[in-house]
């Protein structure tokens, strides 16, 4: 049986622009994870591809390959964020940025598109250091803490998920590291975003840097990381006089109306983030003294998640447990994030479904290499 692509399809060789729009509309419309395959065929994604040359037709063509990718649709990329980057490097201010961050964060799932999206995001420099910062400077939705309703879309929630899909590459990292400018700092204020979309990606990115032991120094001291990692993990249940001491007072003056982070999976990540500052004596010895332990027991005791509550336990081990006066043994980890998963994007603005994290796996030869988020269960663009 012919398959009604065919049909479709030549009607994007038309010299008439909005024959081509009609086409794209209905081809967006049509696609699912039956035939998103179809769509994948060379010929087709050339035609697809082709349309980005029309400016009348470039958010037309770039929602039709985001639900391609997001209905399971794979295809050379690497054309793709080329076209999508010359578009970007013109106009950052564009209407429609939320369709093209949609597209390059399910493009970005592959580690070699992450790679070409930085290389050519080089190519336009300073872009990627310009679209960090207005990530971090477009928040209407930024709260004192989760939890809270905002009724503007954030158009640029998913550049969050571009964020922690680079970041399992060293050169994703370097950028955020970079301690002339002061990323990770600003960075570590997403935590409290309202928006989940953008705290999932902050975390995500968070927690694939701390795989590197030796900026967890600069992570404490300098950025002051320990207090919005714990910030949104600390329940309404008061602290004793003698706990308080040496924690950061902003952790013990939440009041009774504090909200614990409601998503689970955003919950194990910033649990993980404290295992990975655990893997030297010096950093366990600094995180006692801030009374992390008190934080993370009194989640445990408010939460009955077993997941959360094996992460903790695993904290409670390496902060807790007796140690040599002059043992320095680092937590098995590796320096690498762990490449099989990213974070995909949604390809609707408000999304609300997710897939959440892969858990850390128990075992005798337990690496502690959580791996980076997953969040692919999502629909197409309308």
């Amino acid at each position: 049986m012919t398959s009604p692509l065919t049909e479709i399809f030549p009607f994007l060789d038309s010299d008439d622009s909005n024959v081509k729009s009609q086409a794209l509309t209905i081809l967006a419309s049509v696609v699912n994870e039956t035939n998103s395959s179809e769509f994948c065929q060379s010929n087709y994604i050339s035609k697809i591809l082709d349309c980005f040359n029309n400016s009348e037709l470039c958010i037309q063509t770039a929602t039709l390959l985001t639900n391609i990718v997001a209905c399971g649709g794979e295809f050379d990329g690497k054309i793709t964020i080329e076209k999508v980057m010359e578009i970007l490097s013109r106009d950052l201010n564009n209407e429609s940025i939320d369709i093209y961050l949609m597209l390059l964060t399910n493009l970005t799932t592959s580690e070699d598109i992450s790679d070409k999206f930085i290389s050519t995001c080089n190519k336009h420099a300073p872009i990627l250091q310009q679209m960090i910062d207005k990530f971090l400077d477009y928040n209407p939705q930024l709260v004192e803490g989760p939890g809270v309703e905002f009724s503007e879309i954030d158009k640029w929630q998913h550049f969050a998920s571009i964020l922690c899909n680079i970041c399992r590459l060293e050169n994703g990292r370097t950028l955020l590291l970079d301690r002339s400018t002061d990323n990770m700092s600003r960075l570590t204020r997403q935590i409290r975003s309202a928006n989940a979309v953008r705290r999932r990606g902050v975390v995500g990115s968070i927690r694939s840097c701390l795989f590197d032991s030796n900026i967890h120094f600069w992570m404490i001291e300098e950025v002051n990381v320990v207090t919005p990692l714990l910030l949104p993990l600390v329940v309404n249940t008061p602290f004793t006089e003698q706990e308080k001491q040496g924690m950061d007072p902003i952790l013990w003056m939440q009041g009774e109306e504090k909200i614990v982070e409601p998503e689970l999976d955003i919950q194990k990540m910033l649990l993980e983030c404290i295992i990975l500052l655990c893997q030297k004596r010096a950093m366990r010895d600094i995180l006692r003294q801030k009374k992390a332990y008190y934080v993370v027991r009194n989640l445990d005791y408010a939460q009955d998640d077993s997941d959360i509550s094996d992460t903790i336990y695993e904290i409670v081990n390496l902060l807790m447990g007796n140690e040599e006066p002059l043992n320095d043994t680092a937590v098995s980890g590796s320096s690498k994030p762990t490449n099989d998963t990213a974070m995909s994007g949604s390809s609707k603005p408000e999304v609300t479904d997710t897939n959440g994290q892969t858990p850390l796996s128990k075992s005798a030869d337990d690496t502690r290499n959580p791996t980076p988020v997953n969040s692919d269960d999502f629909d197409a663009v309308d």
